[in-house]
């Protein structure tokens, strides 16, 4: 009806014709009615309701019979495999004005028959039952009917049949593509393929055949699978062809026996095209003399500039281009600065990407930890058809990892006048790269040792160490090493002396082959270390006995008279 009146119902009758032609074990149909409201035509209603119909072959049938299977599927799997369990439900209902003596469901999936002893007029009893696929079941679907009888006159009578159907994976097949998914693939590039296939049945399978159409196969097929066997060393090439036109470059592979579908599998490989051109033109690093290019420290920002160009016919919309950190360990982002929105056909774009690696990874003392690969990849879209346009660029970064830890002892740390002490410096190599040189190169030292002036009628500690800062200049100080300064002799301390503060001031480089002699200043780490001697004065007592503050002209003891003022 058009309209349906409030607390009005109406009555709709429909038919539905079973087929004689293999007719189901039920039929089940679900009817739905909308409405909209008059008043409000934006609120809309809507119900259901469903009703299932057993349907009986035999005419003079007095119970009928429906069946239902659920395979209980392991994780991952898409189908019931050989060895699974499924769950039957049956339902049997007497239709009829008799009683039905002596019911009986046989099924061939069941050890045992399923024995009701009497179904009244009307009444319905539902049984489940778990059965398991044979280990070495070789058919694609486990198929099996069951029957329900009663006793007339000891004459079992048949009633009614149903029968369920589990589809069954004996074989699995699965597809990878041995690419760089993040960068795709170009028009005219080879794929290279790999399948794996498994048998989930303890029989063997003969005359297995894997197509996938305009792939090159390594092994011949067909192939006959063992029991439980796994194939996983195949592999085959197709070649993406130069006038694909489309971002995904998709082909199916089949698995047959004999003609039969066991399973298929598939890879969607993304297709990129070369239609622009990115160069690394420089790397270079900033320092106080100007710039240089490799080896680069780290700690310091690092200066790749490069050239983006349009190969192509049609204008490329917002390029743009980032780059991957190529350091493990590494926190630190690479900033890529382009200032275009779009690149005409043969037009270029200059930028420049900014690298800071940081120092001290422990990365950097693994074998090629110093020579990370930096990756460049510009992005952008062709306007006319929507498509991807990508390119890259790599380089290789030679770092130099400089770290010098020093520390300055005096031994003891507290004396009288006149004792002897000790001084000692410690040189670490905390970094990755080696420090010093075991010949001098370009106008400065391998090393610099530079003690502070100590107060009067202490010796020159510059003096005294000469000849242990001579002998450091060819030592060359390797990664976590150390190496120490000291004297043969003691010093004494002076008669005068007070509290004294020594001071050092070390510097090292890196004199790496790669590394120019006019940019050896960029390549210099400096420290630097303290220590204090503490003396002890004999027979002297300190002793604070007045606090005075002079106020408005009056000198007033603030230890006696009154507080002191603040002001």
């Amino acid at each position: 009806p058009e309209t349906l009146l409030p607390g009005a119902s109406v009555t709709l009758t429909g038919a539905y014709t079973v087929p004689n032609d293999n007719p189901p074990d039920s039929v089940a149909n679900t009817v739905t009615v909308t409405g909209a409201g008059v008043s409000t035509q934006d609120d809309y209603y809507s119900d259901s309701a469903s009703v299932s119909v057993a349907v009986v072959e035999n005419p003079d049938a007095i119970l009928a019979l429906t069946k239902q299977a659920t395979a209980n599927i392991q994780a991952g799997a898409l189908r019931a495999r050989p060895g699974d369990t499924v769950t039957y439900v049956f339902t049997v209902r007497n239709f009829s004005n008799e009683l039905a003596e002596d019911v009986r469901i046989t099924d061939p999936a069941l050890a045992d028959n399923i024995i009701i002893s009497a179904l009244g007029p009307g009444e319905t009893a539902t049984f489940s039952r778990t059965a398991a696929i044979p280990g070495d079941y070789t058919e694609t679907s486990f198929d099996n009917t069951a029957t329900v009888s009663t006793d007339f006159s000891s004459e079992p009578v048949e009633q009614d049949t149903a029968s369920a159907s589990v589809p069954v994976q004996l074989v699995e097949l699965t597809k990878t593509a041995n690419i760089d998914f993040e960068e795709g693939v170009a028009p005219g590039d080879t794929v290279t393929y790999t399948f794996t296939i498994k048998s989930f049945t303890s029989a063997s399978l003969d005359n297995v055949m894997l197509e996938d159409a305009g792939l090159t196969l390594a092994v011949p097929f067909p192939v006959t699978l063992a029991g439980n066997e796994e194939i996983n060393d195949l592999s085959g090439t197709m070649t993406v062809p130069q006038e694909w036109g489309h971002p995904e470059f998709v082909n199916n592979a089949t698995l047959t026996r004999g003609g039969e579908w066991l399973d298929d599998a598939s890879v969607a490989v993304p297709v990129v095209s070369q239609e622009m051109e990115l160069t690394i033109d420089s790397i270079t690093q900033a320092y106080e003399g100007g710039r240089h290019g490799a080896p680069f420290r780290t700690g310091e920002a690092i200066e790749i500039a490069f050239t983006l160009r349009n190969i192509s016919a049609d204008t490329i919309a917002m390029p743009s281009v980032t780059a991957n950190n190529p350091i493990t360990d590494s926190a630190a982002s690479v900033v890529c600065m382009t200032s275009q929105y779009s690149l005409a056909p043969e037009e270029t774009l200059d930028g420049i990407c900014l690298f800071t690696p940081e120092a001290g990874l422990e990365s950097y003392l693994d074998p090629d930890g110093l020579e990370p690969v930096i990756t460049l990849t510009a992005s952008g879209t062709m306007i006319s058809t929507d498509a991807s346009a990508m390119a890259d660029a790599e380089a290789t970064l030679s770092l130099v990892d400089l770290a010098l830890d020093v520390a300055l002892t005096v031994m003891p740390n507290s004396a009288e006048r006149g004792d002897d002490v000790r001084v000692e410096v410690t040189l670490t190599n905390s970094g990755a790269s080696p420090i010093g040189c075991e010949t001098q190169r370009g106008a400065d030292p391998c090393w610099s040792v530079v003690f502070d002036a100590l107060p009067a009628g202490w010796p020159d500690l510059n003096a005294l160490f000469a000849r242990e800062i001579t002998d450091l200049q060819s030592v060359v100080l390797q990664p976590e090493t150390e190496h120490k300064l000291e004297l043969t002799d003691p010093i004494t301390v002076p008669a005068a002396a007070l509290h004294t503060e020594f001071g050092v001031t070390v510097t090292g480089g890196s004199y790496n082959d790669q590394i120019a002699d006019s940019d050896l200043g960029a390549y210099t780490v400096e420290e630097t270390a303290t220590a204090m001697l503490t003396i002890e004065y004999e027979g002297v007592v300190l002793a604070l006995t007045e606090i005075r503050q002079s106020l408005e002209g009056e000198e007033v003891n603030g230890t006696e008279q009154r507080p002191v003022q603040t002001g």
